[in-house]
């Protein structure tokens, strides 16, 4: 009777934590205590606490011989609250024992570009990872999203890289032109090339719109 109202004081307690290192410690050392059932409130609550040992501790746990804890453990990486969480999700984006691992790690670390607060040459360079692991095209596709929400001349010529691939080809018009449109007109020299070639792959026509408004831009 009293276990949801103890796990919402464990919650708000780890919310308040200030030495996090010092609690997530606390809470590492509960681990071989607790029976299965239990650990994976053990997994979120090292999620709530956050900072770098509650990070290695989840990372670790996402690798364990339990499937149950490698389940908790790699969801809550996949929505962790602070950047630092990248390395490990695409580790195990390329290295996770299973498929539904390696698609979630994946997932959360485009939701880090996407959502984060990080350098735009830090985001396009871990694009670069992102695509490369991607093994389906429905990550494909959601990365190639994500590169449209970099506004920088470099992101626009690594988007318009892709445009022949012909199961990315929709997607990589639509950043291509997110892109020159959030760039427009300080870039104008290095746009029009690119909505050119947008123009000459897209059978979207709000897409062709888009590009032609922008390639107007760059001529006057």
């Amino acid at each position: 009777e009293q276990r949801e109202t103890v796990q919402q004081a464990l919650r708000a307690v780890c919310r308040r934590a200030v030495d996090k290192d010092a609690c997530a410690r606390q809470l590492q050392d509960c681990l071989p205590q607790l029976d299965r059932d239990t650990k994976p409130l053990l997994i979120e609550l090292l999620g709530v606490v956050g900072g770098s040992v509650a990070l290695d501790t989840v990372t670790t746990l996402a690798r364990d011989a339990e499937e149950a804890i490698q389940d908790a453990a790699t969801r809550e990486l996949g929505r962790w609250r602070t950047p630092d969480v990248a390395p490990a999700l695409i580790d195990l984006a390329r290295t996770a024992p299973q498929d539904k691992y390696r698609i979630r790690a994946l997932r959360g670390y485009l939701r880090v570009i996407r959502q984060m607060d990080l350098p735009d040459t830090d985001k396009l360079a871990m694009f670069r990872q992102a695509i490369e692991a991607a093994t389906r095209p429905e990550e494909r596709l959601l990365a190639i999203e994500t590169l449209g929400r970099i506004p920088t001349p470099q992101a626009l010529a690594e988007a318009v890289s892709h445009l022949e691939q012909d199961d990315l080809r929709g997607s990589v018009c639509a950043a291509a032109v997110a892109i020159a449109e959030r760039i427009m007109p300080e870039q104008a020299a290095l746009v029009a090339e690119p909505m050119r070639r947008v123009l000459a792959a897209s059978s979207d026509p709000d897409i062709t719109r888009r590009a032609q408004a922008v390639l107007a831009q760059c001529s006057q």
